[in-house]
């Protein structure tokens, strides 16, 4: 999401300059950040090592749980989703200082059933996902909610720079 934003900031600041203009941009994030990561979790976004090794004090039994329950590293995972809310939020705060009449909104879709999450998991979770996970459809609700909705151009101040979870 940082990479592709930044290159189409010029087009969109561009188009917000209309005056009729609805740009939003919407950054899919997860829940995960909430979940997936302990309480005090610390954040080490200070330098560029935070790309390469992202939670270097975390412990390894952490990480081995995660890949041996989930397929993969939930922690990663939950780190890099977190990042993206706190992208949105803080293209949000740049926006509004400059006046740019732009909405960033960061979403959780939902728990949805696609073919990464049959593809990365094991057994287990594959096969509760299938139970319990809504379809692909639904889960694009909230995404499309954020970036079509007269609701959002009518209350703006409620939803720039916020993180939606589907009601």
């Amino acid at each position: 999401p940082f990479v592709l934003t930044n290159r189409l900031l010029p087009l969109l600041k561009n188009a917000s300059r209309d005056e009729n203009a609805d740009v939003r941009i919407i950054n899919v994030s997860s829940t995960a950040h909430i979940s997936m990561l302990p309480v005090h979790f610390n954040f080490n976004f200070d330098s560029a090592t935070c790309f390469r090794d992202p939670v270097p004090s975390y412990p390894w039994q952490w990480r081995f749980l995660g890949k041996f329950f989930f397929g993969f590293d939930m922690i990663r995972y939950g780190v890099s989703k977190a990042a993206v809310v706190l992208f949105t939020q803080e293209l949000q705060r740049r926006f509004d200082e400059q006046g740019l009449p732009i909405i960033c909104i960061a979403v959780h879709p939902g728990e949805v059933l696609t073919e990464g999450v049959l593809a990365i998991n094991n057994l287990l979770v594959r096969a509760i996902a299938r139970m319990s996970f809504i379809s692909a459809e639904q889960g694009a609700a909230n995404s499309l909610f954020a970036a079509a909705a007269t609701e959002v151009r009518e209350n703006v101040e409620k939803y720039k720079g916020k993180f939606l979870i589907p009601v």
